[in-house]
């Protein structure tokens, strides 16, 4: 797994991250804490949060968003709300 994680940091460009609140593969609560560090590296992030979400629909459940998402300049970024 560790070999598998992201170290949190300022990637240079634009990130979106979503988690679903029912996802048992990666904690809700280890991405909380990615995105909080990412932002405070000065990373820009959006951050969807989906209730009930789980590791296998997210992707579906936030199509519609991150389709949006690529056409958004300056992309949201919601590191001043978390």
């Amino acid at each position: 797994m560790k070999a598998n994680s992201v170290v949190p940091r300022n990637f240079g460009v634009p990130i979106l991250l979503a988690q679903g609140s029912a996802d048992l593969i990666v904690s809700a609560a280890v991405t909380h804490k990615f995105v909080a560090e990412t932002c405070r590296a000065g990373q820009p992030v959006q951050f969807l949060q989906i209730a009930g979400g789980d590791h296998i629909t997210i992707a579906k459940r936030t199509a519609d968003t991150t389709i949006d998402w690529f056409a958004e300049r300056p992309v949201p970024d919601d590191c001043g709300r978390l």
